[in-house]
């Protein structure tokens, strides 16, 4: 950025201790206390007054404390383990499902622009997910009225409310916002300004599958904000331009251009959710040999969960050729913490008896934790079972015994073909018993016929 320098190696703020401060040689006119400070790499144009930092000229609201490297080679941020953890989250962040949340767009001028909010639902204490497309936020946001604001936060200093959301920008190459992206903490509809450090920390834009531009050939993608933005960007893939006005958060990106004053606001969300996907195989096949069902080859299959000690119907779905997908559950905040119990088993179509179905039942444990204090973590194992009635259940949990868990890849359905091989064979005989093997018939029709003696094609 053009407020101190343009090396992503050679700036960071963070939050300093008196024991940390022992340590480090200040620069004149720096009180030796605690606060937030900045780092800066070596060589960059510090000036301070009674009242404010600059840096090469533009002024910082934060920190208290500037300190510059003695030694130009060091480095003080490893930005390449920084961005294989950011790809990593983004990858965790976009499974998400929708919950908590709205994404509210009102018509006005005729269709001309648009009144647009992306709003945390009424549990404001928890996360709210909000996934949207690249072409739908340019056409929303590029065209709003005013300002885009971000909406529905509890107004209390305390509140735990984290809103995210999920940009898919596949097959982009940029976004634009035309307007202000802003904060209004208090309730949906309300415009009552807020304290920044309450609600602006608590605001993550997820900007994912974008061109790496490490690959020959790729361009990274453009994010231009033409004015104010808020909250925590995550595009290790893109370039970020923000033209005026006031950042109030942080950016984590390819390249960052920021023309804007920038008040450094770290995420201080919690509880960010998790979801896990429920995706499993199936099969056509006998005697070890199978195949992958065809096109109209259809099967229905049932999730459910284990609530006050019976199986509660979550989704239906068929199979599509060999995958049975049905989608992710979501735990969305720190009120999921605990043990649940799925089952998965095929339903039977009484109507065709040209396959003898599978009774297996395949049941799931998820247990939810939340190690970090601000990250649900979901560990799941799998079980056999013969069929339904091999299940005991006690209390809201099954009976696992010393049954041993499976891998997720083995848990596949087989329909068995309903069908029967008959061999016959003809011996032709005189009458005293003796075999013929001469002068006999070319060929001859036999006849198969079932129990009710109905003729078998």
């Amino acid at each position: 950025s053009d407020f101190g320098t343009r090396n992503p190696y050679e700036v960071s703020y963070f939050k300093l201790l008196p024991a940390d401060m022992a340590n480090m040689t200040d620069k004149p006119g720096y009180n030796n206390t605690e606060g937030t400070a900045v780092v800066f790499g070596y060589g960059t144009s510090l000036t301070h007054n009674s009242s404010e930092i600059q840096v090469n000229g533009k002024k910082l609201d934060q920190p208290d404390i500037a300190y510059v490297e003695a030694n130009s080679e060091s480095v003080f941020i490893n930005m390449s383990t920084m961005k294989a953890e950011l790809i990593e989250e983004q990858d965790r962040l976009k499974s998400l499902a929708n919950c908590n949340s709205e994404f509210y767009v009102e018509p006005v001028d005729n269709g001309a622009k648009y009144k647009v909010e992306f709003r945390l639902g009424e549990n404001k204490d928890y996360a709210g997910v909000i996934n949207i497309s690249a072409a739908d936020f340019n056409k929303y946001v590029q065209s709003a009225d005013n300002m885009c604001k971000t909406t529905g936060f509890a107004n209390t200093k305390n509140s735990k409310g984290t809103l995210i959301i999920n940009v898919n920008c596949k097959n982009t190459d940029k976004i634009t916002i035309g307007t202000q992206l802003w904060m209004d903490g208090h309730e949906k509809g309300e415009t009552t300004a807020v304290n920044d450090s309450y609600y602006d920390g608590k605001v993550l834009w997820n900007f994912y599958d974008c061109p790496d531009p490490s690959i020959p050939g790729n361009k990274p993608l453009e994010i231009e904000i033409y004015n104010n933005f808020v909250g925590t960007i995550i595009a290790p893939y893109a370039n970020v331009t923000i033209g005026a006005g006031t950042t109030e958060g942080q950016i984590f990106a390819n390249d960052i251009n920021i023309k804007s004053e920038p008040h450094k606001i770290g995420f201080s969300g919690t509880d960010l959710p998790f979801s896990t996907e429920f995706v499993f195989g199936k099969t056509i096949g006998k005697d070890g040999v199978t195949r992958v069902p065809s096109g109209n080859e259809k099967f229905t299959f049932e999730l459910s969960e284990l609530s006050d000690g019976t199986w509660k119907s979550l989704k239906t779905v068929t199979n599509n050729g060999g995958k049975i997908d049905f989608g992710s559950v979501t735990y969305n905040d720190r009120t999921s913490v605990g043990t649940y119990w799925y089952k998965v088993s095929e339903v039977k179509d009484d109507k065709d008896d040209s396959f003898i179905y599978d009774k297996r039942q395949f049941v799931v444990k998820a247990v939810v934790s939340n190690p970090t204090g601000s990250k649900l973590e979901v560990d799941m194992t799998y079980y056999e079972f013969d069929d339904e009635d091999s299940i005991t259940i006690e209390g809201n949990n099954v009976v696992i015994g010393d049954r041993q868990t499976i891998h997720k890849d083995n848990v596949v359905f087989n329909n068995t073909p309903n069908y029967t091989e008959v061999s016959v064979e003809k011996k032709w005989k005189d009458y005293l018993g003796e075999e013929l093997t001469a002068d006999l018939p070319e060929k001859i029709t036999v006849y198969l016929f079932s129990t009710t003696n109905k003729e078998i094609d």
